[in-house]
């Protein structure tokens, strides 16, 4: 079956400060789905040290339909289609009491862990992961960042062992952490993106700058000298 499916219940780290499903627990959900999906299909992180590859996220793309309140039952499904070998496009839909209450999209590169060059999506893998054509957003998703030209300087975060993944880099999740922490608005916002550009790395200083621009409300990740874009993050109504 093309369409991989998992439960989840909304649980207290879940919860943002109106109780109901946050977007952090949106994502953790998402993320546990992508790997139960990839451990099904034979292409999961127990096997890097075989082969030596590994998926990296290039962007997440979630929009929230419903409010989830506390101890809800969520069905994840979630689907995946290839661009020319060279991109999983992964989508996923995330029901409550039958009711679709989000959808997401996102994009993955295949990177050798030694190289640290993308490489080409076999056939086999892409049999493996069984695609399914069926888009949840009308438009693609713009990769292109145009950089601020103000924007203020908020803090800096140097990250922990706490923030690393199975990789070794700091785990998408704080990203969208750090972009909240930013954000002081008090807005529900329902829409969120974010870029990856760069990975991090343990106790590599990361700048949180903060953009607001034509209803967006822009956080970019930098390195610390600004040299280096690590990710922006964006929240917006629609």
């Amino acid at each position: 079956m093309s369409i991989f499916t998992c439960e989840e219940r909304v649980g207290l780290p879940d919860l943002d400060d109106t109780l109901n499903l946050s977007k952090k627990g949106i994502v953790r959900m998402m993320q546990e789905a992508a790997n139960l999906a990839c451990v099904e299909s034979g292409h999961d992180i127990t096997n890097i040290e075989k082969t030596h590859r590994t998926w990296v996220l290039l962007y997440w793309r979630l929009k929230i339909l419903e409010k989830v309140p506390f101890n809800s039952k969520i069905t994840v499904n979630t689907w995946t289609d290839f661009t020319k070998s060279l991109y999983s496009n992964r989508k996923f839909e995330l029901y409550s009491n039958d009711k679709l209450v989000a959808i997401a999209d996102s994009r993955w590169v295949f990177v050798d862990t030694e190289t640290h060059s993308i490489q080409k999506i076999d056939d086999d893998i892409i049999l493996n992961f069984k695609e399914e054509q069926k888009n949840l957003f009308e438009t693609d998703m713009n990769l292109r960042i145009k950089l601020p030209e103000t924007a203020e300087k908020k803090f800096e975060y140097v990250p922990l062992k706490r923030d690393l993944d199975a990789n070794g880099h700091v785990n998408n999740m704080v990203f969208i952490e750090l972009a909240l922490e930013v954000i002081d608005d008090k807005k529900d916002f329902n829409y969120m993106t974010v870029v990856y550009k760069k990975e991090l790395l343990y106790k590599e200083t990361v700048s949180c700058y903060y953009e607001y621009n034509a209803g967006e409300y822009n956080v970019y990740l930098y390195s610390e000298d600004t040299h280096t874009l690590h990710a922006l993050v964006t929240f917006k109504e629609e």
